[in-house]
């Protein structure tokens, strides 16, 4: 990823721009259930997560950028400071989070930080901005203590679980759910790494 990007803190004023990224990469991996819970839209950013010991980061390039050019980026990425292209971000997961990993022997003893919102805008795929966006979130999550990673996804995510297992993650179990809104079942994966 060439330095026309740049990773920073989210801002609430980003909170159009972080949900038009999240649509847009869920909808690409076939994930996208408009009605299931958990949309950014929903978070109050960054409070949601900084607040309680993680970070919420973003991507963004300015809007000139030579490695936009050409690009197709739909309306709603515009920010400040110019184009939010992807985000990522960290916080201590819930007690429901946590148990899933409960029995994973490496984790025992480390405090635990859950990665989110780990999300590139499909028109920029495969140009080292998810990498450069986890390195970020994982350096955060180390700085402030946190010992090892956790995060949750989803069967049909092929390409986010290359992308963890590349990065070090391992499986601890996975968990078939039908949330109400959604007429077929998921198969969430539950992941982890040490830092």
């Amino acid at each position: 990823m060439s330095d026309e990007f740049s990773i920073r803190r989210v801002r609430p004023s980003d909170a159009t721009a972080v949900a038009t990224v999240f649509e847009a990469a869920l909808h690409e991996a076939g994930a996208y259930h408009p009605d299931a819970a958990g949309s950014p839209v929903d978070e109050d950013l960054p409070a949601d997560y900084v607040d309680p010991g993680g970070d919420f980061l973003a991507c963004v390039a300015a809007a000139d950028a030579p490695a936009l050019a050409g690009v197709d980026l739909p309306d709603g990425l515009g920010v400040d400071d110019g184009v939010l292209v992807a985000t990522g971000a960290f916080r201590p997961p819930a007690a429901a989070v946590r148990e899933r990993f409960a029995d994973v022997a490496p984790l025992a003893d480390r405090r635990l930080a859950e990665v989110k919102r780990m999300h590139v805008h499909p028109a920029l795929h495969r140009r080292g901005i998810g990498g450069r966006v986890f390195d970020a979130v994982a350096e955060r999550a180390r700085a402030g203590g946190y010992g090892a990673l956790v995060l949750e996804t989803t069967s049909v995510q092929e390409a986010a679980l290359a992308f963890y297992r590349e990065r070090g993650f391992a499986e601890a179990a996975r968990a078939t759910v039908t949330p109400a809104s959604v007429a077929e079942p998921i198969t969430l994966v539950f992941c982890w790494r040490t830092l």
